[in-house]
């Protein structure tokens, strides 16, 4: 028996997007299900004792580069929880503790890291509109990762523990100026 995670997500592929026949053996060797819909859509679901995270980020980010749109998120039987977003081909992971609010399950955190991400992402598309690239910021996660085999297009300009000083620097801000409470 292993490490027992629940995972659900739409996404929205780009048009004219053809998975290859590896990658959607990469898929189906993550998922328990994986459903094309005729919409351009894909749902994939994972539930069962065998979550390996390796595989799922491996095969998440091969994906990315031909995703527009989506999320898939997972909780674990300890109440852990990583969110995949997509956006424009690029991937973005959340992690984070569910917290409960009386009996409406509610993951605040899982909120709040996506109002952290939001923000992150206008200050890229910011940086994109003034032609800065990735290879004009200094960030040996993306060197570690694009060594590892990953594609550089289909990673972030603001990516690894930039992304997290980023991070922390504009939640810090939110929760000085009132925003955002403190965890």
């Amino acid at each position: 028996m292993g490490y027992y995670a629940h995972g659900y997500g739409m996404l929205k592929l780009k048009p004219n997007t053809e998975i290859s026949d590896d990658l959607d053996d990469m898929l189906r060797d993550a998922f328990d299900e994986v459903k094309a819909w005729p919409d351009s859509k894909l749902e994939v679901e994972h539930s069962h004792d065998k979550y390996h995270e390796d595989v799922v980020v491996e095969s998440l980010e091969k994906l990315a580069p031909f995703v527009e749109s989506g999320d898939i998120e997972f909780t674990g039987e300890d109440d852990y929880c990583w969110r995949f977003h997509f956006w424009h081909g690029r991937m973005r992971e959340q992690n984070g503790r569910v917290v409960y609010e009386d009996s409406n399950e509610d993951w605040r955190h899982s909120d709040r890291m996506e109002l952290l991400g939001c923000l992150i992402d206008a200050v890229e598309d910011w940086l994109e509109s003034k032609g800065i690239t990735a290879d004009d910021i200094k960030c040996e996660d993306r060197d570690q990762a694009i060594e590892d085999g990953d594609d550089p297009e289909g990673l972030a300009i603001i990516y690894g523990e930039n992304y997290d000083i980023l991070s922390g620097a504009i939640e810090d801000t939110l929760i000085r100026c009132g925003l955002l409470e403190k965890e």
